[in-house]
């Protein structure tokens, strides 16, 4: 008898087990306590206590399985290299992923992997390759270390790279004709001095000696000035920082025209530049600086926000406007006695707060910082094209009614709105 018992028991027929996978099914889909409480009831009073522990601790195990796969998918969203924050996948836009993580780290390795392409083209049918020289005067560590990763980028893809080091106590006089030299030299494309120089020599003097055809960093005033005009001629180079936001926004399919936006700080490097772009992009900006009043009100309007203010987490979760996309050009160091090194790089965004507000937000470090080379090296490769007489690569840029020219990138659930031919006195987008 008693081992008749025990078989019993533990035998389940195949039809209990149907029903319970069935009961399981159903008590996922019961989204509140109460509600699991009354099926769990019925089911007891009608096939007995033992069929209920059989789906039950399936159920918990289930559910937690389920729970761990959400913040599996989360974590991959915060720390992948891959395409598992792409936009365009729809599991990851899905309300229980949160927001996107912009991730500029593989977005400026996809931009590499795309110049180091058109470098080849350009060896193949030019016999041209891009050269890129950059001027570091003095030993700064910070200095040294950006002008080696925009070599290490430089290598990577092809282009070919003049370093131009010098004592910081060179004159002014002789740093300009270190600058001419270059502008002479056919195989230098691009000439980037690396800022800050040393307190006697005169930043703004040294820069305009560099040719405008050959301004890397798309900082001389003719590039500038085109870049803001209506229906100009388009910059030959865009300022890096500014470009890299604005390609993180259209490879991300996330939509400029007619948006309102808002710009923290008025910079010549980034506020300044970005605002023309998203102008140009068709956005409605606005520009925040340190006069501006009732900036946490504006901030709140906005449905992208580009953080460039250089203030540690100015911008607070509270402020935003839910849903809104925050590009977070800032970097700061907060102290954390957790790191080795006593600080950690944070944004001008209190990115915590504003992880549960946003719909898309790039991190810091890993978002804006790795498309400023990368959109650096892109600007080369336009000047070398300008020498050979060959058209820009445009950024992934909008036309006129707010479709993207590269179309593998419409979102082909919308229809495209038909093409109308281009009246006298519209302006051209610059971007």
């Amino acid at each position: 008898m008693a081992d008749t018992t025990n078989t019993s028991t533990m035998y389940v027929p195949k039809f209990v087990w149907l029903f319970g996978c069935c009961c399981f099914c159903f008590v996922l889909c019961t989204p509140t306590t109460s509600a699991w409480q009354q099926h769990s009831s019925r089911i007891r009073s009608s096939y007995g206590p033992s069929i209920v522990a059989l789906f039950s601790s399936s159920t918990s195990s289930s559910l937690f399985t389920h729970q761990s796969s959400i913040r599996h998918r989360r974590c991959r969203a915060f720390f992948s290299q891959s395409n598992d924050n792409d936009p365009t996948d729809d599991d990851n836009n899905s309300p229980d992923n949160g927001p996107i993580i912009i991730d500029g780290k593989k977005t400026a390795k996809d931009i590499r992997a795309e110049l180091s392409e058109e470098i080849k083209n350009l060896q193949r049918g030019h016999g041209t390759t891009p050269g890129l020289a950059v001027v570091l005067v003095g030993q700064r560590v910070d200095s040294a270390t950006y002008v080696r990763m925009k070599k290490k980028a430089a290598a990577e893809i092809g282009i070919h790279s003049i370093d131009v080091t010098i004592d910081e106590n060179i004159s002014e006089e002789d740093l300009i004709k270190e600058v001419q030299k270059l502008n002479d030299d056919p195989q230098v494309h691009g000439i980037l001095v690396q800022l800050p120089l040393p307190s006697h020599i005169d930043e703004a003097k040294v820069l305009k000696t560099i040719q405008y055809e050959k301004d890397a960093d798309g900082f001389d005033a003719t590039n500038i000035g085109n870049m803001w005009l209506r229906g100009g001629e388009p910059p030959l180079a865009i300022p890096c920082t500014p470009a890299g936001c604005i390609e993180l926004l259209q490879r991300y399919n996330i939509e400029i025209s007619g948006k309102e936006c808002v710009v923290l700080g008025r910079s010549n490097i980034v506020g300044m530049p970005v605002a023309a772009l998203l102008t140009s992009c068709n956005g409605t900006v606005t520009v925040c600086h340190s006069r501006t009043k009732n900036i946490p009100e504006i901030v709140g309007r906005a449905d992208i926000v580009i953080a460039a203010i250089g203030k540690t987490e100015f911008v607070r979760g509270e402020w935003l406007k839910p849903g809104a996309v925050v590009v977070d050009v800032g970097i700061n160091d907060k102290p954390d006695a957790t790191k080795k090194r006593g600080y950690r790089l944070v944004g001008d965004v209190n990115y915590d707060e504003a992880l549960p507000k946003v719909s898309a937000i790039t991190p810091v470090p890993g978002g804006v910082g790795p498309m400023t080379i990368a959109m650096l090296m892109k600007n080369t490769v336009n000047l070398c094209r300008h020498s050979l007489g060959l058209p820009r690569l445009q950024l992934r840029d909008r036309t006129k009614d707010g479709d993207y020219k590269d179309r593998k990138l419409v979102n082909t659930n919308v229809p495209s709105p038909k093409k109308e031919e281009k009246k006298e006195g519209e302006e051209k987008t610059t971007c």
